[in-house]
């Protein structure tokens, strides 16, 4: 089991949140931003330092904010936080804010951080430093598992994607981190095809940790939890 803050979807009709991890990725993430402006979609973008100094990373993220998405701190790469000191994930999360707000050429208030594999630590320790910095915690959601190798088909993922959105969720998918292409063509096919009612809105955070299983389920915390790697 692995403590996580999970996140909910609020707002009119069948509200839903879409959070997407790893980038910018100026080839994936260029395309959702076509897709998103196309359907009239906003989202929420979990930025990490080390893409956003990537070749053509910086101009991806001032489109994203240009086009009126949520911009949130995912830390400057993808170590594991919860094995670090306080000061050193303090360190990661202030770097990221940096380069956000270089690369935006403003002033940016980042509200939200999301732990790189949803590793919180124990007690949620690394939730309490990102507090500290201002910054409330933003769990997993409704995962579509296109990371894991094996999932790297569109017709798969699209059927992942049907099944997490549900009203009331946060759907965590990734447009960095790797080809993400599979995972732009179950957007273009979910998207398109949606009925009536559905509104996409910015994810609210919970404060209060519970442990999560392999397969999503959650339950309140009962003691010292264990990362789950992803």
């Amino acid at each position: 089991m692995t403590g996580d803050f999970p996140p909910c979807a609020i707002g009119n009709g069948k509200p839903v949140a879409l959070t997407f991890d790893d980038g910018p990725n100026p080839g994936c993430t260029n395309r959702l931003l076509d897709l998103l402006a196309t359907c009239r979609v906003t989202a929420t973008f979990c930025v990490v330092g080390s893409s956003i100094r990537c070749p053509g990373g910086a101009r991806v993220l001032r489109r994203i904010s240009d086009e009126g998405h949520l911009i949130v701190n995912h830390s400057n790469d993808f170590a594991d936080l919860a094995r670090l000191p306080a000061h050193e994930i303090a360190h990661r999360l202030l770097l990221t804010n940096s380069l956000i707000r270089e690369a935006l050429g403003a002033d940016l208030d980042v509200t939200m951080f999301r732990a790189p594999n949803g590793s919180w630590g124990t007690g949620g320790r690394v939730a309490e430093v990102a507090a500290s910095l201002g910054m409330a915690p933003l769990g997993l959601g409704r995962v579509i598992y296109d990371w894991r190798d094996e999932w790297q088909d569109a017709c798969r993922l699209t059927a992942n994607l049907r099944a997490a959105l549900t009203p009331g969720a946060v759907v965590l998918a990734h447009d960095g981190g790797g080809d993400r292409t599979a995972t732009v063509e179950a957007f273009e096919r979910v998207l398109g095809n949606l009925d009536d009612g559905w509104t996409f809105v910015r994810p609210t955070p919970s404060r209060q940790p519970v442990s999560r299983s392999a397969h999503g389920s959650v339950a309140p915390v009962r003691g010292p939890a264990r990362p789950q790697s992803r």
